[in-house]
């Protein structure tokens, strides 16, 4: 993506469906599964490697970390795709398959947002206590960004926006701003 001309987004998709066991049990009904991961990982290591974009977001069907009680942590993103998302400062990881929407505390650089349940029934949440925000319920997501921001929100089946969230890039240091429903400026943390 291009901003003024200037790269500023790496944005990578990825197949998770092959870092998951459970599937890897399951060859019949998922024939394509025994994939080599590491593969997937080595293009994914030399495409963070060669990018010169400030903003990197990886996406996956799968969540690395969840509060939903549908679906939990799946092991083997934390295991592997977590010392990526950790080497090359990767600042969102953006997922599905809980079907819930969450917004889970950073781990490093990286945050994670799962933008479940729009369209599914929706799961349950398991301990929203983690999490910067949690909820069970209908509705879609919004993102936006310029190169020194990105912006994203969680909106209701009525067009209510439940939570939105900023994360302003300036040089070197970044700055979270956590908003609520009424949209008022609720927390900022700066990290160097």
């Amino acid at each position: 993506m291009a901003i003024n001309n200037q790269s500023a987004l790496k944005n990578i998709v990825i197949d998770t469906n092959p870092f998951v066991q459970e599937y890897r049990q399951n060859t019949a009904t998922f024939p394509d599964i025994l994939q080599d991961t590491g593969k997937q990982l080595h293009w994914i290591d030399s495409v963070l490697a060669n990018t010169s974009e400030p903003w990197k977001i990886v996406v996956g069907h799968h969540p690395r970390y969840s509060v939903g009680g549908d679906h939990g942590n799946q092991a083997e993103l934390v295991q592997q795709l977590g010392p990526l998302l950790q080497k090359y400062n990767v600042q969102l990881y953006l997922c599905s398959h809980s079907h819930t929407r969450q917004h889970l505390p950073p781990v490093g650089q990286t945050d994670f947002i799962i933008a479940g349940g729009s369209g599914a029934s929706l799961g349950p949440i398991a301990n929203s206590t983690k999490t910067q925000f949690a909820r069970s319920s209908g509705g879609f997501s919004v993102f936006s960004m310029n190169a020194d921001s990105v912006r994203m929100g969680f909106i209701d089946t009525n067009g209510k926006m439940l939570y939105s969230w900023q994360r302003v890039k300036p040089d070197n240091e970044f700055a979270f701003r956590l908003y609520r429903s009424d949209l008022e400026f609720c927390d900022v943390m700066f990290l160097a």
